[in-house]
Order: C-alpha cells, then sequence, then structure tokens
C-alpha cells in the first residue's frame, strides 16, 4: 500500500521596510515546529520580503493544493480567503487587529487580554479561537536559549524589528546620549541599515559602550544581555516576555496599541511618549528592584511555547 504524503502548507504574508518582519517571522516560526513534525512548507510573498526577513533554505515551491493555508495580513479579510477554499483544505488566520470578517477554520490572536467577543462575529461559527499570548509564535532559542541573569544591571536593547524607516532607534539613542549618563547598549536595526552610519556616529558621543547591529541571528542572546529593552509594540513583545526582559514599548502604528497597553497594564512594561522613553529607560535602569519586578511579570505572561500548541491543535484536528 503506498505511503501517504507529507502534509502541506503555503503562507501569505508580507515583509517590507514599511510593514516590518513580524508577520513572515512568526509564521515561519510556526512552519518550522511543523517542518520538524514532518510537514512541506511553502511561502506566498511580495518581492521585498527576501530584503527584510533572512527566508530559510526548506521552503518549498507553492504547490496546487495544500492541507493547510496560514494568512497573516492586514490586506487580507473573508472574500480572498474564501478564493482559497477550492485549493486549501483548512485556513488558519493570524490576526490582531479583530476589525474584518475571516473565513477560517482557526484563528490566532497572540494580544493579551483579547476576548472571545471580539472575534465570533467576525468568523464562522465552527472556527476556534486561540487568544493570548499562551500561543504566542516565537523562534525555538526564545524557549531554549540563555537565560537573563537575575541582577539588573545597565545594559540597554534598542530594537525597533526588522525595519525602522523613521529612524526611531536613533532618535532614542541621540535622547540618550544626550542626558550625558552612562550606559551601555546594543543597537539592532535589522534590514534599515542605511542608518548605520548615523547610529555609529551617535554610539560615539555616547559614554559607554554602544554596539551598533544590522540584521543579527542571535536576538535572543543580545535579549539575555540586556537589562533593559526599548522597542515597538509588535510581536517582539513576546520575545523579550518570554526572556523575562521589561521594556520600554512606544507605540508606532495603531496596530501595536493594544500590545503596548496590555504589556503596561500587566506591569511588564512602560509605554510612555517617543519623546520621554529615554528619560523613562534611564529611571528604570537606576531602580533595579522595579527592574526585577517587572522581569517577573513579563515573564508571566508568555513561556515561549505557542508553537507548540498551536501545531498541537493543528495536530489534532487532522
Amino acid at each position: 500500500m503506498p505511503s501517504q504524503p507529507p502534509p502541506s502548507l503555503v503562507i501569505r504574508a508580507d515583509a517590507s521596510k514599511t510593514i516590518g518582519g513580524g508577520h513572515v517571522t512568526r509564521c515561519l516560526s510556526l512552519a518550522d515546529e511543523l517542518r520538524r513534525r514532518g510537514w512541506r512548507c511553502a511561502l506566498m510573498t511580495g518581492a521585498e520580503t527576501a530584503a527584510t526577513v533572512a527566508l530559510p533554505d526548506w521552503l518549498e515551491e507553492v504547490p496546487d493544493a495544500a492541507d493547510l493555508l496560514i494568512v497573516d495580513h492586514y490586506g487580507l479579510a473573508a472574500p480572498w480567503e474564501s478564493g482559497c477554499r477550492s485549493w486549501a483544505r483548512r485556513i488558519l488566520v493570524v490576526d490582531d487587529l479583530a476589525d474584518r470578517t475571516h473565513e477560517c477554520d482557526l484563528l490566532l490572536d497572540q494580544a493579551a487580554g483579547r476576548r472571545e467577543e471580539d472575534y465570533r462575529p467576525l468568523v464562522p461559527p465552527a472556527c476556534r479561537l486561540l487568544l493570548g499570548p499562551s500561543y504566542a509564535i516565537l523562534r525555538p532559542e526564545f524557549v531554549t536559549g540563555p537565560k537573563r541573569p537575575a541582577c539588573p544591571g545597565r545594559r540597554l536593547l534598542i530594537n525597533f524589528g526588522a525595519a525602522d524607516p523613521q529612524n526611531i532607534a536613533g532618535l532614542v539613542l541621540r535622547a540618550l546620549a544626550a542626558t550625558g549618563e552612562r550606559f551601555d547598549a546594543d543597537v539592532v536595526c535589522g534590514a534599515s541599515t542605511e542608518h548605520i552610519p548615523a547610529l555609529q556616529a551617535i554610539a560615539r558621543q555616547s559614554d559607554g559602550e554602544v554596539t551598533i547591529h544590522g540584521q543579527v541571528a542571535n536576538m535572543a542572546e543580545l535579549m539575555a544581555k540586556a537589562d533593559l529593552a526599548i522597542g515597538a509594540g509588535g510581536s517582539a513583545s513576546w520575545e523579550r516576555c518570554a526572556l523575562g526582559l521589561p521594556s520600554i514599548v512606544l507605540t508606532l502604528a495603531d496596530n501595536q496599541s493594544w500590545t503596548a497597553r496590555a504589556l503596561a497594564e500587566a506591569g511588564a512594561a512602560l509605554n510612555p511618549a517617543v519623546a520621554d522613553a529615554a528619560r523613562e529607560a534611564l529611571a528604570l535602569l537606576g531602580a533595579p528592584d522595579r527592574l526585577s519586578i517587572m522581569s517577573a511579570k513579563a515573564a508571566a505572561l508568555c513561556d515561549g511555547r505557542g508553537a507548540e500548541r498551536v501545531a498541537d491543535i493543528i495536530e489534532s484536528q487532522g
């Protein structure tokens, strides 16, 4: 009797310097978990994606039919998803806006505080909702990687995702340097390499060890070295929580406001205006007891095992 072919999945997500890399990165993390379980994985995406995030070599050609379609795209909704029913046996939508209808079998929103009533009117009655940070899809290194030391110091991690077109990292670093206070920092600018010369110039004016990075493969290691992060309220928020890293979270887009507010309400982060970020960060670095409390509250929000949980649910519904 011939053996069954391995199950297949197709991801529909984009990355660019405008939208960042979070959509593609989290989908690839889930695909990697399923790949380790024997799935074949493909990506439908735009031309800018490969210039924004590093794509793995295990991706295959998009097949004519798939056992699962994963859609993570603000520009797509029920009409487009319905059109995919002819070739996708099941559909998983990843969302964090709750602002449009979807045609799907599973819907995942990893934001803290999401409720069933936020999505129930927007999805079919049989759709299963996976809500909250326990389903946050992270790369394995944020679960099995290095752990942060218990005693806070004065080291910052500054990162605004795979793309930072407005160079918010530069604004924050310049404000920190202008205080004259000593701090050490790793600044990761991802695909926004055009900002590196300006960031390096600011770093030379800082009274401390400030290292500027482009795209990195060791983000978990950099987070583990840090005592406080300054970043946006995107999917990296849950990476920081999984490592117990307190944050200054800046809301740079409407879709980030829910997560930023939830983290602040949980005591895992502060959510100041951009102009106040440097002052708030330096105040926190001078308050180790407060940092320790924030670290514990961040770690309590997310254990980083969301990809495993989601993959288990996908396979149980096979």
